[in-house]
């Protein structure tokens, strides 16, 4: 949920040396992105220029890997295709600041994302937005109950190419760091002991047929952050309390300045894993707390502004100019 970032795209080549050139994008001159390489290694003297002079398309990324329906889109820079033929390697680097040594190269992330290893993620927020002074190499694999795939290969070799050809692209070579986040659910679904050995694990899982391993899919949680009566941070009171005039009198009397952001309506797939189907058809099953929050504030003498000037900048971009119903707050 929430607004999409939107960039000012722009080609940017990169000169691999002797590997020829590569044509990438430049995302408003914090980020560049290289999509929809395979990680296999190069044969000797292999360059990428061709005899046309056209140069390799790294701009789009390629298909994506099979997962849940409604994640299937056409993200920003895809084609919304799905395929086995799904294990592409995409790079995220930082512009240069006009003052760099580029003698000093940026450190390196292998990144395997989260998502419950379900979805994928675009990591350009990570340079663009959050400032991340390194180089992202976001490995693709096979993704929910498909997983990896077994192979002495995969210990032998990993990590192997990214070492020898990331220097190429600004990365230090000696700086490597495995990084991801979020998978134990699965053996827990299946009645797998979550304190054996991972070889048990996973040999457990290879005994399951794909029709068992799609039909547990639909099965796994989404797990999101959610406040609990613990009597220490939320009281069984809580609700009579921010109804009251005492809320209101220690808000004042502490100072409390309070900005309530908007965000998007979630969609249908995620409002059903939040309410339970069975409940009753009424117009008051859900409803939109922060209004009933302002709405106490306001009757017991909290002064409430509504601020119409502030758009942030990754949402609106100063170059739309003003658009029609750009000051409306929906």
């Amino acid at each position: 949920m929430g607004n999409t970032i939107s960039y000012q795209d722009k080609p940017f080549t990169l000169s691999l040396g002797t590997k020829g050139s590569i044509r990438g994008l430049q995302r408003d001159n914090k980020s560049r992105r290289y999509a929809g390489r395979k990680p296999k290694p190069l044969p000797p003297g292999f360059s990428y220029d061709s005899p046309n002079g056209e140069l390799y398309d790294t701009t789009r990324f390629r298909s994506i890997y099979p997962q849940k329906a409604f994640h299937v889109g056409k993200a920003e820079g895809g084609d919304g295709d799905y395929s086995e033929d799904c294990l592409f390697v995409n790079i995220w680097t930082p512009v240069p600041k006009a003052n760099d040594d580029r003698n000093t190269k940026w450190p390196v992330m292998l990144w395997l994302h989260g998502g419950c290893h379900e979805p994928g993620i675009d990591l350009t927020e990570l340079i663009s937005i959050g400032g991340l002074d390194a180089i992202i190499v976001a490995i693709g694999y096979r993704l929910n109950v498909f997983r990896f795939l077994a192979g002495e290969e995969l210990l032998r070799d990993s990590g192997s190419e990214a070492g020898e050809n990331i220097p190429l692209f600004g990365g230090d070579p000696d700086n490597i760091t495995l990084a991801g986040r979020s998978f134990t659910e699965l053996y827990e679904y299946f009645g797998i002991n979550s304190s054996s050995l991972v070889s048990e694990k996973l040999a457990n899982l290879r005994v399951k047929t794909v029709r068992e391993l799609i039909e547990a899919i639909k099965h796994l949680k989404y797990y999101t952050f959610r406040p609990v009566t613990d009597d220490l941070f939320i009281h069984a009171g809580m609700i009579g309390y921010l109804q009251s005039s005492a809320f209101t009198d220690d808000f004042k009397s502490r100072g409390y300045r309070l900005l309530i952001n908007e965000y998007n309506s979630p969609d249908e797939p995620t409002v059903s894993n939040y309410y339970a189907p069975d409940l009753p058809e009424s117009g008051d099953d859900v409803r939109a707390p922060s209004r009933a929050l302002v709405h106490h504030l306001a009757r017991n003498g909290v002064s409430v502004a509504y601020r119409l000037s502030f758009i942030d900048e990754t949402v609106a971009p100063a170059r739309f100019g003003v658009a029609y119903a750009i000051n409306k707050p929906f």
